[in-house]
């Protein structure tokens, strides 16, 4: 990413099924929205419009340029069916700035069979810039690795995970993830529940 561009990327409503069962696939267009970066609860009332709108199409993805060098924004993709039916992901932010280092790696990955749950724990990780959630990932007696669970904020290091097959043998991975999607390797642990 260059200092005056923002790669915006964003999923395939096919790949959300909740979206998918309300949307017609075959019409879909996104629509993109750009504003100055807000942090919180005030992001619900930014406006919506032409304004702010920049891009709409079928893309998965936007680069974002011409920015002030250093700025930070907010963005929104509002997805929209032919029939005009809506749905609507929250604001996701985005900064002009080079920032290609990942947070550090996970360390202390722990975890404690606590009756029918799993109580899963680890020290907090850095980042060079600002980091954003740790991502959570499971396999249960050798299936696939899937994308578990969240923990948002370099601060929240731990994660209870209450759908524990009985007498699995269970792989718990952990990744960090920066707020430009750096993501660094991932720390296992193995269990039996």
């Amino acid at each position: 990413m260059s200092s005056r561009a923002i790669d915006v990327l964003w999923s395939d409503v096919a790949d959300s099924p909740d979206l998918a069962a309300i949307l017609d696939l075959n019409s879909v267009v996104y629509r993109l929205h750009r504003a100055p970066w807000f942090e919180g609860s005030d992001r619900d009332q930014i406006p919506l419009g032409p304004d702010n709108l920049v891009y709409e199409g079928s893309e998965l993805a936007y680069v974002d340029t011409d920015l002030e060098p250093g700025a930070e924004y907010t963005y929104f993709v509002v997805i929209a069916d032919g029939t005009g039916q809506t749905a609507e992901p929250r604001w996701r932010d985005g900064a002009a700035v080079d920032d290609t280092t990942p947070p550090s790696t996970v360390t202390g990955f722990r975890a404690d069979v606590d009756g029918t749950d799993v109580v899963l724990n680890w020290n907090e990780s850095s980042d060079d810039y600002r980091f954003a959630t740790y991502q959570i990932y499971r396999s249960v007696d050798g299936s696939p690795m899937s994308y578990h669970g969240t923990g948002w904020g370099a601060n929240q290091t731990s994660f209870i995970d209450d759908d524990v097959p009985r007498g699995a043998s269970i792989r718990y991975e952990i990744e960090a993830v920066d707020f430009h999607l750096n993501t660094s390797p991932r720390t296992g642990l193995d269990l039996t529940s």
